[in-house]
């Protein structure tokens, strides 16, 4: 039987070699607990062996199929958000928000909650905080669970008003501030792509998707596709963004591929005892 092995860190951030492969259709991925491949290599046997044991056991053993609920019992909040968790399966910090949330509605019924209900309900759980977070923490689970209710015909679907929030507040750098950042780039390329961030006020992920095909510097213009809205555009260069990708060094095949390409830093991959 052949493996795949992952080093440390290739595998949403694993900490130990895993072994991958796959047995009569079921694929399996498995850590070994080791910090170097050979003794990954020498510990894969039995650990495969093992998952393939447990798996022809739970085969053999189904687990019994869990009753579903008294459809006469109440439609209520916390039935529904039971329902809408066993579907979505949400993260554990939005599960504490539910809880938080059915602890203060969870006993009322679905169709007869109302919006005074969730503003009651946001004031009781967070009275000091401000709307945006009212919003996150009660209007935005409350409409999920109560959308998903409306699917199961509990009650009818409504709109549920939100708290009006602030606008927020744009910070920009102060000319000083910038100059301070641009002061310590390490070289042309780290220079040119702040310069290009600073003056052209661009995300920095549609700032790296730049390639030199869709720029005219003779123009000062490029063809870039904003990442928000997923529409290609037409967009001036500033003039110090000009300046600053024509001093950029030229490839021996001219200028070709992205505008800006820096290699993201990797965290090293502690050792054992290493924090």
């Amino acid at each position: 039987m052949a493996y795949k092995f992952h080093a440390p860190g290739t595998r949403k951030g694993n900490k130990f070699w895993i072994v991958r492969g796959r047995i009569d259709g079921h694929q399996f991925e498995i850590q070994t607990g080791e910090l170097s491949k050979g003794e990954a290599e020498k510990a894969a046997p039995g650990l495969v062996a093992t998952w393939l044991t447990d798996k022809i056991a739970k085969l053999e053993n189904p687990a019994p199929v869990a009753k579903r609920d008294d459809e006469s019992a109440p439609k209520t909040f916390k039935r529904a958000a039971d329902a809408y968790c066993e579907f979505v399966s949400p993260s554990r910090a939005n599960i504490l928000i539910i809880n938080r949330l059915t602890g203060v509605i969870g006993d009322k019924v679905c169709s007869e909650i109302n919006h005074k209900d969730l503003v009651d309900a946001a004031t009781i759980l967070y009275p000091t905080l401000k709307a945006s977070s009212k919003n996150r923490q009660v209007m935005t689970p409350a409409s999920a669970i109560l959308r998903y209710a409306a699917e199961m015909k509990w009650c009818a679907p409504w709109e549920i008003k939100r708290f009006k929030e602030q606008k927020p507040e744009t910070k920009a750098l102060r000319p000083e501030e910038r100059d301070l950042v641009m002061s310590v780039a390490w070289n042309a390329e780290v220079t040119a792509l702040l310069t290009f961030l600073f003056f052209q006020g661009m995300r920095i992920g549609d700032a790296l998707k730049l390639v030199w095909e869709k720029v005219n510097l003779d123009l000062s213009e490029f063809y870039t596709r904003i990442g928000k809205t997923d529409e290609w555009e037409t967009k001036p260069l500033d003039p110090d963004a000009t300046v600053a990708l024509a001093n950029l060094p030229v490839g021996p095949a001219g200028r070709t591929g992205r505008g800006f390409p820096l290699e993201e830093p990797r965290r090293p991959v502690p050792r054992l005892g290493e924090d």
